[in-house]
């Protein structure tokens, strides 16, 4: 049984299966189906007459096509204002893509994982998968992976079940259109909002030729948001590795001038890295959750002295090296790895009110 949750269904000039599908789904034990009308043709209008004459079934409407993300969050914003007992939504397309078993089974996950965003995943290697989904996927699987720490298989499924606490973040995202999906992933990851993913299966009709998705704007849009992060993340590494980089130098060349090289390269090295994260703090101090941060602030602080100390060593010595040039490939190793750190080890956290990862409103 799907239970108690509303199974949402943004629809554009759907086909008359769209009736028989809900009947499956309320069959299935759907507690509601809220299908939004996102600017259909007239011709289209006994399809929607006849569901919203369905018990359990409810039919909105926008009276000019605004896409897919504003269909969503239409349906959301009405289910938070009159369905506040339902414990999440499952989100489905209307082309019967999505088949009533597997909303059954996201449904399920979604009871078991009460705190995570649940994706229906597709199997991308069958044969009969179209070619330019493939790619599609198998391109924004990666770059989420290298700029979010993420590992998805499908980012681009719309069946996600969602818990009815998420749904109020979700209203203040930007997005109107496909790119809204991908903008719901990035700001979850962003959030320590859990991931998870259940097997569904692949199912494309006439090569999947039904689709509103525009090829060459969507994808286009998708990949600006996707590629974001690499902005959020990498700014403050570029901070940190500018710092780093400019009071070595400082340091190294005339202030510690006078004392031994060993002494003055630890010095230096030490200083530096301080100086470094004291500026990533100076630029990020609104975003950071203090008590968890200042601890790993401190451990991050000492290891980077140690890697630096060590790569400048072996640069200088070893490879005969200047060490203002081995402190520079030092410090963009460090950056680098910086850049991975904000990712897996959460160095910083970001509150709703700041930051536009994602294109998220601002509150206030």
């Amino acid at each position: 049984m799907i239970g108690n949750v509303a199974v949402v269904i943004p629809a554009l000039n759907p086909e008359a299966q769209l009736v028989h599908y809900a009947d499956r789904l309320l069959a299935k034990g759907a507690a509601r189906i809220i299908v939004v009308d996102d600017g259909s043709s007239p011709a289209c209008a006994p399809i929607f007459q006849m569901l919203s004459q369905k018990e359990r079934c409810t039919v909105l409407h926008h009276p000019a096509n605004r896409g897919k993300g504003r269909a969503l969050k239409t349906a959301f914003a009405h289910i938070l204002a009159h369905h506040g007992s339902l414990s999440g939504v499952v989100t489905a397309d209307c082309d019967g893509q999505h088949s009533p078993e597997d909303i059954e089974k996201m449904a399920a996950s979604l009871r078991q994982h009460p705190h995570s965003i649940i994706l229906g995943a597709r199997d991308f290697s069958l044969e009969h998968v179209p070619p330019k989904s493939r790619f599609g996927n198998r391109l924004t699987s990666f770059l989420f992976k290298a700029l979010y720490g993420a590992e998805i298989g499908d980012t681009q499924t719309g069946l996600r079940g969602i818990p009815k606490q998420e749904l109020g973040w979700l209203l203040a995202l930007k997005g109107e259109r496909f790119e809204y999906e991908m903008n719901m992933l990035i700001y979850a990851r962003k959030m320590n909002v859990k991931i998870r993913e259940v097997p569904i299966r692949t199912i494309y009709f006439n090569r999947n030729e039904g689709t509103h998705y525009r090829p060459v704007k969507d994808s286009l849009k998708i990949f600006r948001k996707i590629i974001s992060g690499l902005f959020y993340y990498a700014f403050p590494a570029l901070i940190f590795l500018i710092a780093d980089m400019l009071s070595f130098s400082l340091l190294y060349r005339y202030v510690l001038a006078g004392i031994p090289h060993v002494w003055k390269v630890l010095a230096a090295t030490a200083a530096s890295q301080v100086v470094a994260f004291a500026a990533f703090l100076m630029v990020k101090y609104r975003l950071l959750k203090w008590k968890r941060f200042l601890v790993r602030y401190l451990m991050a602080c000492l290891l980077f002295i140690v890697v630096s100390f060590l790569l400048i060593e072996a640069g200088s010595g070893l490879l005969q090296f200047d060490p203002v040039l081995a402190k520079t490939i030092a410090s963009l190793f460090l950056a680098l790895f910086f850049y991975q750190l904000q990712l897996h080890w959460e160095i910083f956290s970001g509150y709703p009110e700041y930051g536009q990862l994602a294109g998220e409103r601002r509150h206030g």
